[in-house]
């Protein structure tokens, strides 16, 4: 729905500024204004999502302060990419996926383990985004993972 209000915006820019320089009387002005305006609200959705996205009690306090094990000075959260996590490790290896996820489970990188810290609620979290590659393959880039009591 973004991508295809992003697409009508510049189309109708584009065709706006065609219009403005071919014959400025045949109304290419409209064609401008309605594509700013349409890239505007595309441009803004992202901060209002992200606004009511919230994380409360201890896990929020914890995502705030949560950084990268494999770089401390980068955030794991970015207001929207942290949840708690179904995780189950097989022959050494994590796998996990955000509550309420019915994808595949996502085998996390040994760097991305937090081992320095606890879980702030016993429970295992995850932080990283979905990813679609023009609509073929997609996947999760995970950010950190931490497990939970008894992982």
């Amino acid at each position: 729905m973004l991508v295809l209000l992003a697409i009508i915006g510049c189309l109708s820019l584009f065709a706006g500024f065609v219009m403005m320089a071919g014959a400025p009387e045949a109304g290419g002005f409209k064609y401008v204004a309605v594509g700013a305006v349409l890239l505007l609200i595309w441009s803004c959705i992202p901060a209002i999502s992200a606004d009511g996205h919230t994380h409360e009690g201890a896990a929020g306090k914890f995502y705030q302060t949560w950084t990268m094990p494999d770089n401390r000075a980068v955030s794991c959260c970015h207001s929207e990419d942290c949840s708690s996590a179904e995780a189950y490790q097989k022959n050494g290896k994590w796998y996990a996926r955000q509550t309420g996820d019915i994808g595949e489970f996502t085998e996390i990188p040994p760097n991305k383990v937090e081992l320095d810290r606890d879980s702030p609620d016993g429970r295992n979290h995850l932080c990283g985004r979905k990813y679609t590659f023009m609509g073929a393959g997609s996947g999760f880039t995970v950010f950190c993972f931490i497990a939970g009591a008894g992982g």
